[in-house]
């Protein structure tokens, strides 16, 4: 073989190993993957210095005998809000009693309002009934960072009781209050 011969066998073979590199299946430029934000199911401080899980955060404490009402609220801002309500019982003059909940934003610095109802101005001589609500005898807000918020209330008018988002709630993906009597 000559040395001409030689070269080009060579510059042909280096050549030919070139080329399928850069179209072989081994050098493809990998396809692109999409990223998902997902939220963090961290865990949040409790009082106590016990965690609880955003599951535990979101639900509403069993009923007890001392509760008036409770609200459950989803979507909320404004007056305007998906969920549920109920009224038990009315409040009794003489006795204390504590407006509770939590809520989680949907988006940061989410606040659930909720108002409690007093009495509803019937006819004389006829007793207050839940679904005729008179003005906001107290105001509870809630920052929704999973916590629980609360106020203690020892001056309701008797027969309030009914629970309202007010006009106040800005961004709350979900919620819930409860009014329960304390003495």
């Amino acid at each position: 073989m000559t040395v001409q011969r030689v070269v080009t066998v060579g510059v042909c073979v280096l050549l030919g190993g070139v080329l399928a590199a850069c179209t072989g299946g081994s050098a493809r430029t990998p396809a692109p993957t999409a990223t998902v934000d997902a939220p963090s199911m961290t865990s949040i401080p409790e009082r106590g210095g016990e965690t609880v899980t955003v599951r535990d955060v979101l639900r509403r404490p069993e009923p007890t005998k001392g509760d008036v009402s409770h609200i459950e609220v989803r979507d909320a801002d404004g007056l305007f809000w998906d969920g549920g309500l109920e009224t038990v019982d009315l409040t009794r003059r003489g006795r204390s009693y504590r407006l509770f909940g939590r809520c989680l934003p949907a988006t940061t610095g989410g606040t659930l309002v909720v108002d409690v109802l007093g009495p509803g101005q019937g006819a004389a001589g006829i007793p207050s009934t839940p679904e005729v609500s008179g003005p906001t005898v107290a105001t509870l807000s809630i920052p929704c960072d999973g916590r629980e918020a609360s106020v203690d209330l020892s001056d309701l008018p008797a027969s309030s009781g009914p629970l309202a988002v007010n006009g106040d709630t800005r961004q709350v993906e979900q919620g819930w209050a409860v009014l329960t009597r304390i003495a």
